[in-house]
């Protein structure tokens, strides 16, 4: 969402002859990333205790679980290993999604992916609430939300995951035809 914000402010300075853009774009409920994501430097002094305030990262295995669906949907061992590496993610991009105009002039394709058991964008997730959630972003693109069964915020992570990438891949073909 805020990527395709970025490219509408970025198409009203600057004129863009465009037919398809590929991005990436991550949605999240953001009271449950509060709550559960403090400072990476209180996470980790030793490790982050330089980072400024706005980077955050989960203080536990269990805080990660939220971007996860159901236990039989992934390998057990992969909440362990996202924790292990302990990367970190940012509050700022709060501040540019609030900020930032709504692409009206984008009026191409956009298709949003989404886990059917993404505790950070909704649990669980069904087309008619997310299909209304995106069109606000999007009020005059051809929107399209596809729900990922059995599979969570992280669906490079799930078993899902195997049937995903071909249709990632087939919509990236059909739209750079």
């Amino acid at each position: 969402m805020q990527i395709l914000r970025l490219q509408s402010a970025i198409q009203t300075k600057h004129t863009l002859n465009v037919n398809w853009i590929t991005l990436c774009i991550m949605g999240f409920n953001v009271s449950a990333l509060i709550s559960a994501f403090p400072s990476a430097a209180s996470v980790n002094p030793a490790r982050w205790g330089g980072l400024d305030p706005g980077y955050i990262s989960g203080p536990s295995e269990e805080s990660r679980l939220i971007f996860y669906g159901t236990p039989d949907t992934f390998n057990p061992s992969m909440p362990q290993l996202d924790f292990l590496t302990e990367d970190v993610g940012s509050i700022w991009i709060l501040a540019q999604i609030l900020n930032s105009n709504t692409p009206t002039r984008f009026r191409g394709p956009v298709t949003s992916i989404v886990g059917a058991l993404d505790g950070s964008q909704c649990f669980p997730c069904d087309q008619p609430t997310l299909q209304a959630r995106e069109k606000v972003f999007f009020p005059n693109a051809d929107l399209k939300v596809i729900i990922v069964p059995e599979s969570g915020h992280d669906i490079n992570f799930h078993f899902a995951a195997a049937n995903v990438f071909p249709m990632m891949l087939d919509l990236f073909k059909a739209a750079t035809k």
